[in-house]
């Protein structure tokens, strides 16, 4: 196949680079624009998916005016109000009774005393009455808005399965499976299926949880060429109804290496993505490097090293966690609540430094250099553990380590307040334009040049050929190549700070 797609499927948007290496020699890369609303275009297609009126589906792009309402009928606010208590209205009748036949000289009085107690408790229910038909009013008023079928951050909940979702009658999966049916749909038509896809995938250090992840993203990518396969259009599957497409599609949750093979999709860590074109440039140092893709949804993390004879990162370690810019927004509109999280984001955009913000920022750093020292960590326990082989001094490894990078990428790279220094990783890098420097960029003069750091992990996906080349190396195997006698040679002759 001539065309490699790298598919960044992102919890906020998604970006598609295109490499055409029908000349290996000269390879032309390209990334995907998208049509939006006002006829303009885009290469980084938000993450949406909304049910319009007709029971059709829109991708992309919010159209409020279209938007199907859903009123959920079990959730329909019922009026449950206290009846009086006519039981001590009886009561009061017959004990008056009682007392006049007793001839009794007070009976009146205590019949006023009865009564009393008795319109004392009508005050008591017609307050709380008063107060239920208020919060019904409330609660009915927000019914009858209805919830409006707009889906976002499904990827998170498809993948990972760790975000909230709100739509009980619709699932991530469904809804994943169509928005990447819908981008299938696109390149088909302008690529005629003579491409291979390698999509990337939040994967981290615990080996069991990534492979649920892996195998998730493959049933839902496999799902979604499946249902692309029965339309002979994009327009055809645009017109289809969601009933119709729910009954089509069907997400395989068990599938086998054979089942997989006879696909065209291969997967990255969405950590790996983000380092190919940095590496492939040459533009890193020997030694050890973190790199960080600050995403939506996700943050993804990789250390690894380069060495001297090769421009290929060697992955040590991968890490990602369920916290990006979502988490800064969320935390912000917890102490805010009445602003909006598009609020929020608009307003991240332009002043990302506000007091605003500080707090949530604050946290989503606590969680970001933990996770670094997490790895750091790691290297430490693998350096000592193999101490009896190479016999160096922990202080070397600190030597080596001292003042190397920490890279970043993905959306929330754009931002500077989230550019941290954590521990012996000091020098902050960013892949910017100049970083990636993609050679025979077809469409380079419609790509703002600000954006580049958020196309990065999609072209590393792209210009990545071979995928059995990445090289991983077990944390515990990270020191093997050190000789144990080395006590008369220096640290950098030997190789420390280039592994």
């Amino acid at each position: 196949m001539s065309c490699t797609i790298g598919f960044d499927f992102g919890t906020h948007q998604t970006k598609i680079c295109i490499e055409n290496s029908s000349n290996p020699f000269e390879k032309i890369y390209e990334f995907v624009e998208f049509e939006k609303t006002d006829g303009t275009t885009t290469v980084v297609f938000p993450s949406i998916v909304q049910i319009n009126n007709d029971d059709t589906l829109s991708y992309g792009f919010v159209d409020k005016e279209k938007c199907k309402i859903f009123r959920d009928m079990d959730k329909k606010p019922i009026l449950n109000l206290l009846d009086y208590p006519l039981g001590i209205l009886d009561k009061w009748r017959k004990k008056c009774s009682e007392l006049e036949k007793e001839t009794n000289a007070n009976w009146g009085e205590e019949c006023i005393e009865l009564i009393q107690d008795y319109l004392i408790k009508v005050k008591q229910i017609e307050k709380e009455n008063e107060k239920r038909i208020s919060i019904y009013k409330t609660e009915m008023k927000n019914w009858e808005k209805g919830t409006k079928l707009i889906f976002q951050y499904f990827k998170l909940k498809a993948f990972i399965g760790e975000d909230s979702w709100d739509f009980p009658n619709f699932s991530a999966e469904e809804i994943t499976v169509w928005y990447i049916t819908y981008i299938l749909l696109i390149l088909k038509e302008k690529y005629n299926n003579d491409f291979s896809i390698q999509f990337g995938v939040p994967v981290g250090g615990n080996e069991q949880r990534n492979k649920a992840i892996i195998n998730n993203a493959y049933s839902l990518y496999i799902a979604a060429w499946d249902l692309s396969e029965k339309f002979s259009s994009l327009e055809e599957y645009k017109s289809s109804t969601y009933l119709y497409l729910r009954k089509q599609t069907n997400i395989r949750k068990e599938l086998t290496t054979e089942d997989i093979n006879q696909y065209i999709f291969d997967d990255i860590p969405e950590a790996f993505a983000g380092l190919i074109a940095v590496t492939q440039q040459r533009k890193l140092g020997i030694g050890f490097h973190v790199l960080a893709d600050i995403g939506g949804g996700t943050t993804d993390m990789a250390l690894f090293y380069v060495k001297a004879e090769s421009s290929e990162p060697d992955i040590i370690y991968t890490r990602s966690f369920a916290q990006g810019l979502n988490f800064i927004f969320e935390k912000t509109k917890e102490k805010f609540e009445f602003y909006s999280i598009e609020e929020l984001q608009n307003k991240f955009f332009y002043d990302s430094k506000s007091d605003l913000f500080e707090n949530a920022v604050r946290k989503y750093g606590s969680i970001f250099k933990n996770a670094v020292r997490f790895m750091i960590n790691v290297l430490h326990k693998s350096f000592a553990s193999s101490r009896d082989k190479h016999k160096l001094s922990c202080y070397q490894l600190e030597e080596a380590i001292d003042h190397q990078p920490i890279i970043y990428c993905g959306g929330g790279s754009l931002y500077s307040n989230l550019h941290f220094i954590v521990e012996s990783f000091t020098d902050k890098r960013y892949i910017d334009k100049e970083t990636l420097n993609i050679r025979n960029l077809k469409n380079e003069k419609q790509i703002d040049s600000k954006i580049y750091p958020i196309l990065a992990t999609s072209y590393g996906l792209a210009s990545y050929g071979k995928i059995g080349d990445i090289v991983f190396t077990p944390i515990d195997r990270v020191f093997d190549h050190l000789k144990k006698d080395i006590s008369s040679i220096d640290t950098k002759d030997y190789g420390i700070d280039e592994t």
